[in-house]
């Protein structure tokens, strides 16, 4: 691990290691010298959880608090980890998180902390980033053809922005998770939502206000069924499809994952602008806002649907970053099935 992660950075890379706080095994070795690190029954059987067949840890329990306080800074100082992805995080008291990063960052003041929940008191100066579950399920919905654009937008503006406010920034953005494309089996998006398809969302995901976020495997347009419960020697096949990479398919998603990356990264009106929604008249179907930034204004136009649109958009180019499919004039846009353009614009 300490290889890796030198490996990381000597490639520019950060890394987070995934902490699992809430339980452990029944088994776990700690307990047998610390019996009251976990939750236990009134008749002194371990507590099981109801989500899950595992051991509550017991953060009542000021000893187990320091425990895993060590054990965090043990991966700071002896394994250069740069933050933590914190495991079902809302469900572990958030006192525990902010008393720990408080004291992680007197000794790495640029720790990186992740919270797998969507408790918008996380992100009020505890946690840097949160999941953004509704978002997620509502763009993959619009993108594969059960719910319209419109929709979507009325989330983003109703209930998101409603429930965090501008903490709207720290969540992270993706069309999957560990999580999701564990439980579509067979059914990944680039199958079901086509890899076209996949790629005007995640012209989305990269764009919008948010933290960009790639599944692994999405670089590559990887197909394969996939299993966070399986490995080599248990349950079926679960890992990334690389020949996938060798398709045509594949070596276009790997070019346009690049080109992405390159215009968050030197783009500061995506990565940093303020998002303003733009309308259109085809608002089931298209999803267009601009992000802003000083006085650069650039604007993302995606066709949601796998059919072709015309949108009254009116759009004066001063340098497309990136664009495919769709065509200009006086009379508006016309985008091909899943088109997209990202442009700055001058209005």
């Amino acid at each position: 691990m300490k290889e890796f992660v030198q490996e990381a950075h000597r490639n520019g890379l950060k890394v987070l290691f995934d902490l699992v706080y809430l339980h452990c095994g029944r088994g776990a070795v700690f307990i047998k010298d610390n019996p009251d690190f976990v939750v236990r029954n009134e008749g002194g059987t371990i507590a099981v959880g109801a989500e899950w067949p595992f051991a509550r840890l017991n953060f009542r329990n000021p000893n187990l608090r320091k425990y895993l306080l060590e054990n965090m800074k043990t991966f700071i100082k002896e394994y250069d980890a740069d933050g933590f992805r914190c495991d079902v995080g809302d469900m572990v008291p958030l006192d525990f998180w902010k008393e720990s990063f408080q004291a992680l960052r007197k000794i790495k003041s640029d720790l990186i902390t992740l919270d797998e929940g969507d408790n918008p008191e996380a992100v009020k100066g505890i946690f840097d980033l949160m999941y953004s579950y509704g978002w997620n399920a509502k763009l993959t919905a619009a993108f594969s053809g059960k719910l319209s654009a419109r929709v979507f937008r009325e989330y983003c503006i109703e209930e998101e922005k409603g429930k965090y406010g501008d903490n709207t920034q720290k969540l992270i953005r993706t069309i999957d998770t560990h999580d999701s494309a564990s439980n579509v089996g067979l059914d990944r998006y680039d199958i079901t939502m086509t890899t076209r398809g996949v790629e005007a969302a995640l012209v989305i995901t990269s764009t919008y206000e948010g933290v960009p976020f790639m599944w692994n495997g999405y670089e590559i347009c990887d197909n394969a069924e996939n299993c966070m419960f399986s490995n080599r020697n248990y349950g079926r096949r679960s890992e990334i499809n690389w020949s996938r990479g060798f398709t045509d398919d594949g070596v276009r998603r790997m070019e346009f994952v690049k080109k992405m990356h390159d215009i968050v990264h030197t783009c500061e009106a995506v990565s940093s602008g303020t998002l303003e929604w733009v309308d259109n008249d085809a608002p089931d179907e298209v999803i267009s806002y601009l992000r802003i930034h000083n006085d650069t204004k650039v604007l993302v136009a995606v066709n949601s649907k796998n059919k072709r649109v015309k949108a009254n958009l009116r759009i004066n180019p001063k340098k497309i970053y990136l664009e495919s499919g769709v065509s200009l004039s006086d009379a508006g846009v016309s985008m091909e099935p899943y088109s997209y353009m990202i442009a700055e614009v001058i209005l």
